[in-house]
């Protein structure tokens, strides 16, 4: 789930500092790089696992729900599986004879199995492997690539060599085949691994990354082809006769701020002070440690706007009046005081001072809002249209209607980078011998 983004992130790839300033280390082998990249992940995971839970939620519903369309009882494959956060381990160990967990992160594998009860941790099988049929040879041939360079030219003119082979990489995965298969916000991933290792190398190397490299955009483009092409390949194959795959994606991520107008910000903002009511948060921010920080930061806000500072007393007395009008609020003071009490509560996320549950539902409604409004504020991780077709060639039909929820990975940030994830899930069949295909 996320490594890659993960390790982008803890391991400050993109901070821009001099390269003079910089205190860089050792350049990482392709199995040290996964290794930081599921520590990276898990660190994350400890500080925002508890708004994590509605997608983990849903990953479960759905992976349990592929589970009774599976005819055998032997084996699952969890492809890509790290630490297991949205898979329902300790329930598959009870209900298949066993479960195997396949991906680079070893440590991530072995700490979900440890959690386990006993009674079912000998049914799970750490596998520690390549999921696909050309990430591990590539990145091998990257990191060759980029040590011996003289030059980030050089470098990037090898690169370019390894994107134009990966059609003659011929690679079996150490995969077994299993009843039931799950691929679970892994696909989207896969291009991302080899693009973000070259780019670590590249900048620890040259102080240049992948985007100085004028083929990147089409190469990444052509990578995603080939990762779709390979998966559902692979998915098709590891799943037996009468089986059934749970495959879920983060098919896009945003929303990209700078495509946002603060006018209409404010104005989706405005749209959801309902909700702002609903969940009571002014009530939480009128008095205490968060009543301080929101007056501070509402007086800031009001400073940075140009307008008089204002005096805790008034701020004190706003919240008050919007506590009391609920939905009719705005006929009691002034709008723009509104939208930015509600701006100042979004600054305050992940501080511990609201409900979480209050929190995901001002984030959601605003992001709902943002994806109907302006859907190109959002980057496409995965184009479905693709997955499909490869979906239809592989002969895997969809069982019933796909999930939809949005997964906010970064809850602090949403309100200013991109933080959330829109996931989608679906489940495949795979029809048994002599069967046509599943309906």
């Amino acid at each position: 789930m996320s490594r890659a983004r993960a390790l982008i992130l803890v391991l400050g790839l993109a901070l821009g500092y001099p390269a003079e300033t910089q205190v860089r280390p050792p350049a990482p082998s392709a199995e040290e790089f996964f290794d930081q990249a599921g520590a990276g992940l898990r660190s994350i995971e400890g500080r925002f696992r508890e708004y994590w839970q509605p997608h983990i939620s849903h990953s479960h519903r759905g992976i349990l729900e592929a589970a009774k369309l599976a005819k055998g009882r032997q084996r699952v494959l969890v492809m890509g599986a790290g630490n297991c956060t949205e898979i329902p381990l300790e329930a598959l160990a009870r209900e298949f004879e066993q479960v195997v967990l396949a991906d680079l992160d070893r440590a991530g594998m072995e700490q979900a199995v440890a959690a386990l009860p006993a009674e079912v941790r000998g049914k799970v099988e750490v596998r520690v492997t390549d999921v696909t049929s050309f990430a591990g040879p590539m990145m091998e041939r990257i990191e060759a690539a980029v040590r011996g360079s003289d030059s980030a030219q050089e470098a990037f003119e090898k690169i370019g060599e390894i994107y134009d082979g990966l059609s003659s990489i011929e690679r079996a995965p150490d995969l077994p085949a299993a009843d039931l298969v799950i691929s679970s916000l892994l696909l989207s991933e896969i291009p991302r691994y080899p693009r973000a290792f070259a780019d670590r190398l590249l900048r620890l190397r040259y102080q240049e990354g992948m985007r100085s490299w004028d083929r990147d955009e089409a190469a990444r483009t052509g990578l995603q082809k080939i990762a779709i092409e390979d998966h559902v390949s692979l998915l098709q194959r590891l799943c037996r006769p009468g089986g059934a795959i749970y495959f879920a994606d983060t098919v896009g991520r945003g929303p990209l701020y700078a495509k946002i107008s603060r006018a209409e910000q404010r104005e989706a903002l405005q749209s959801l002070l309902p909700v702002f009511y609903g969940e009571k948060v002014f009530e939480t921010a009128v008095e205490g440690e968060a009543g301080l920080l929101f007056y501070r930061s509402f007086r800031a806000r009001e400073e940075q706007a140009g307008q008089p500072a204002p005096s805790r007393e008034q701020v004190t007395a706003l919240l008050q009046r919007m506590t009391r009008s609920g939905d009719n609020a705005l006929s009691q003071y002034a709008e723009q005081d509104a939208v930015l009490a509600a701006e100042t509560v979004l600054g305050m996320a992940c501080l511990g001072h609201f409900e979480t549950s209050a929190e995901l539902a001002i984030l959601e409604g605003l992001l709902d809002r943002y994806e109907r409004s302006r859907p190109e504020a959002f980057e496409t991780l995965l184009r479905l249209e693709s997955v499909a077709a490869e979906w239809e060639k592989a002969g895997l039909a969809a069982q019933g209607p796909s999930g939809n929820w949005w997964w906010i990975e970064y809850p602090c940030s949403v309100a200013h980078r991109e933080g959330a994830f829109r996931v989608k899930s679906w489940i495949l069949r795979k029809a048994s011998e002599g069967e046509g295909s599943p309906r």
